[in-house]
């Protein structure tokens, strides 16, 4: 006899609770029908939250996952988007895989795997502007872009934290976490404001959104520095809600390129050095 889905079931249950019917194509993946609409979902998120938390508490879970579905759907069928002028301060940005579906996203390529989305905070949800939105409010994508990454630098800034690590490899490195953040991922667009670059930059990785790590590139300390973070973004990519890249990234002046790409398989972890990369490396001392 097959193990129930409690987490799946709470879903079912709080999306009854709001007058949607559910047919579920998979583990992961349910389609909603109501009054409101057709949306599909994912609960794989979802199952990351919830394996911290005690079973009390999947409902209210599965809830405020719920809540997110119709926030996306609300705005796509325009109900409750108002004109620019009342949503212009809601206007947020943060990155997201590439590979992640985005449809009608207003959204742009920021490095190799990591696209820079805008999306609309209301309150308790997070939805994604469109393009369509953009043309009725009349504003250009450049604009409001710039608009986005406005109102998260006036929200304040993210709280670093030089990080220490039971770890022999980084025993001594200035390994710095930044959070605080739902929007942190989109400061590693003025990541120079913060006190973790080097003369060559900054080493960065974003495994999911709520958190960055940093390394200032400085000489060849920044290969064991690479070793470290690729451990901890393959962990964080695959453990923590909302992933975003397992890839680790350089940072300078004012631009993102990737420098190393991770392989994961079951018994080891390969670090493949892009060429720019490589050839930084080459003019570092040691």
């Amino acid at each position: 006899m097959p193990e129930r889905d409690l987490l799946s079931e709470a879903f079912v249950e709080a999306a009854r609770h709001q007058g949607f019917s559910c047919r579920i194509l998979s583990a992961d993946h349910i389609v909603l029908h109501g009054g409101r609409g057709r949306f599909e979902t994912s609960l794989a998120n979802l199952r990351r939250v919830a394996a911290g938390e005690p079973q009390a508490n999947w409902f209210a879970l599965a809830a405020d996952h719920l809540a997110t579905g119709i926030a996306t759907l609300e705005l796509a069928t325009h109900d409750g988007v108002d004109s620019f002028a009342a949503v212009r301060d809601s206007i947020r940005t943060r990155l997201y895989p590439s590979t992640m579906r985005a449809e009608d996203a207003v959204r742009r390529m920021v490095a190799p795997g990591l696209v820079q989305r805008v999306v609309l905070d209301r309150a308790h949800t997070v939805a994604q502007v469109t393009h369509e939105m953009r043309r009725e409010w009349q504003v250009g994508e450049y604009d409001l872009f710039a608009l986005a990454e406005r109102n998260v630098r006036a929200d304040g800034p993210l709280e670093v934290t030089v990080h220490e690590f039971d770890d022999p490899l980084a025993e001594g490195l200035p390994l710095s976490l930044l959070s605080g953040s739902e929007y942190a991922t989109a400061h590693v667009r003025w990541l120079g404001d913060y006190p973790v670059t080097g003369t060559a930059g900054a080493l960065v990785i974003l495994p999911a959104k709520q958190h960055m790590y940093a390394y200032p590139i400085n000489d060849l300390e920044v290969l064991r520095a690479g070793a470290v973070l690729a451990q901890l973004a393959v962990n964080g990519f695959a453990e923590q809600p909302w992933p975003v890249s397992q890839s680790i990234y350089r940072w300078y002046e004012g631009h993102l390129s990737l420098a190393i790409t991770t392989r994961c398989t079951e018994s080891s972890l390969a670090l493949i050095a892009s060429d720019n990369f490589e050839q930084l490396l080459g003019t570092l001392p040691e």
